[in-house]
């Protein structure tokens, strides 16, 4: 064959732009029409063919060693990939197979936690009770050409039931084939909260000699880990950032006074809603505190994963919720955020008025810190003071307030260790002089032309305001931003287009660890849009 090393685009032959091509596994192809050949095999850095294809999706070169992971087929160079939730990928183009995903080698001694679970990617079939064991299978040994002598054995919590295992022989399988191996469900329930181990035994023919993986996982936590979808490196960037933004939600409901597993099963009916299947997990009960777990995992129809872990935890009178978020792309993060946790946070406002006799309930919107102290009544119709609760920092506020002195004192205390920008509709230095405020930048939101002070302009909300709120947050760590004047951004605008802009501050803050402060009247808005307005914040509060 001659010395061509080239690769053909999209599938097709640079000689007679056929589409008949063939592709064999040494690296070399033909093209079935003008019988033209080619090398599709080479090292990027140093050009040498001497190169491997990994099934997990890396390319090893035998001459210089380099070591890289592909994102297009290996052998038409085409970006048509689809990623499929079993692990196999599959070129459009040409039809090529690769497997871009394994399961995460773990010993016997080390099973997987909750804390190394959240970092890895979530795969929904590897969830299931009996396919996560049928997928290592195959991603583990898809190198070969055949599979013989398959045998796997469940061990339920092996420490006690080491005698009593369930066990299944399949003769052979095939790398690409699917073949289930499916095991009673009921002892699975029965011991979901013990430890499980699978041991897998194979031969494979290409070398003959029996090998032996054993793999340890706990009920609903099964570690995987993407080989070719980015380096390892860039994963675990990913993951960093994801996890200081939208991945991990977590609150402490202290105004909320109702049982567990009713939140509990609030929060996951909001997410059932969502389209996402369902990994059910038993509540736990005990004499000191209630917990219940659940996963949902779903994706679009571009094989984008998303998944979802909700933990409530009741102990000492005080429910705890945790929301953890996963997407398979950080930019799917915020809308599948966005999108849950404002309905769940309508949702508990639902249930938290709703009162039994004898019981008294309390609003999430309570006073903060700096306001005065109000009284209200339970059912029972005693007056009982309400605490003062301070804001804590990272969410975004919606304050209701005839008038805005309450919330500058708010922003006036939480710049004794946070930077502070201001946007209000009050001269800057006469804010500065009634508030006592002098570290914090100011602008004025006015439309008046003028040089003595910053001056932004409400009907150019997109353009100077966003870009200073956005320039502030993200030049300064811990930032808290109080933009006084909404109801101008809605006069010199629309209703919807402010709405927007609003939604784009938040996730900004969000992002960024930011605290943002938003004052408005309670009479503003009509009731709709008023209700449309909070479910843009993540708090609100009356003072």
């Amino acid at each position: 064959m001659e010395e061509n090393i080239y690769k053909p685009t999209r599938g097709k032959c640079s000689r007679c732009s056929s589409g008949n091509l063939v592709f064999y596994d040494d690296g070399n192809g033909k093209c079935a029409n003008c019988g033209y050949e080619f090398t599709w095999k080479r090292c990027t850095h140093c050009g040498s063919t001497n190169v491997v294809y990994r099934d997990e999706g890396e390319i090893v070169c035998n001459d210089c060693g380099r070591k890289q992971v592909f994102l297009i087929c290996p052998r038409c160079q085409s970006r048509e990939i689809t990623f499929a939730m079993n692990g196999l990928a599959v070129c459009r183009a040409c039809g090529h197979e690769v497997y871009w995903m394994r399961v995460k080698k773990i010993t016997e001694d080390k099973s997987v936690s909750p804390k190394n679970a959240q970092k890895l990617l979530i795969t929904p079939t590897l969830y299931t009770k009996d396919a996560w064991i049928h997928y290592a299978l195959n991603l583990q040994n898809a190198s070969h050409n055949r599979i013989e002598n398959i045998e796997v054995t469940i061990i339920l919590n092996p420490e006690k039931l080491s005698p009593e295992a369930e066990k299944k022989t399949i003769q052979y399988i095939e790398p690409q084939e699917h073949a289930h191996i499916i095991f009673l469900l009921e002892p699975l329930r029965e011991f979901r909260n013990e430890r499980v181990m699978a041991k897998i035994t194979y031969t494979a023919d290409s070398e003959g000699e029996k090998k032996s993986e054993t793999l340890s996982t706990e009920p609903l936590y099964c570690s995987v880990e993407s080989t070719a979808l980015y380096p390892r490196e860039v994963l675990e960037e990913h993951w960093r950032v994801a996890t200081h933004t939208m991945h991990k939600i977590e609150k402490t409901l202290n105004e909320i006074r109702f049982n567990g597993e009713t939140l509990h099963r609030l929060v996951c009916d909001v997410i059932r809603d969502k389209n996402l299947y369902q990994i059910p997990y038993e509540p736990v009960h005990s004499s000191r505190f209630f917990r219940a777990v659940t996963k949902f995992f779903g994706h679009d129809h571009w094989d984008n994963l998303y998944a979802c872990y909700v933990e409530t935890i009741e102990e000492s009178g005080e429910s705890r919720l945790t929301l953890k978020f996963y997407a398979s792309k950080e930019e799917l993060l915020i809308p599948l955020y966005a999108s849950i946790m404002f309905e769940i946070r309508d949702k508990i406002k639902i249930q938290s008025d709703v009162t039994e006799p004898g019981v008294s309930t309390v609003s999430q919107e309570q006073p903060v810190h700096g306001a005065e102290k109000k009284e209200t009544k339970n059912v029972e119709g005693e007056h009982k003071p309400q605490v003062e609760v301070p804001l804590e920092k990272g969410y975004s506020y919606l304050i209701f307030e005839s008038k805005t002195e309450k919330t500058f004192e708010i922003f006036r205390d939480m710049l004794k260790d946070s930077p502070g920008l201001c946007i209000t509709t009050t001269y800057p230095e006469k804010v500065r002089e009634l508030y006592d405020i002098k570290s914090a930048t100011i602008y004025w939101l006015s439309d008046t032309e003028t040089t003595a002070v910053p001056v932004v302009k409400p009907s150019r909300m997109e353009f100077e305001i966003m870009r200073a709120i956005t320039t502030f947050i993200k030049n300064n760590k811990n930032a808290v931003v109080l933009l006084d004047g909404f109801e101008n951004l809605v006069l010199g605008n629309n209703f919807l287009d402010a709405l927007k802009f609003m939604k784009k501050v938040n996730d900004v803050g969000a992002m960024n660890h930011a605290t943002i402060l938003v004052p408005i009247s309670p009479k503003a808005f009509d009731e709709k849009d008023m209700y449309t307005l909070r479910k843009e914040f993540d708090k609100t509060r009356t003072v």
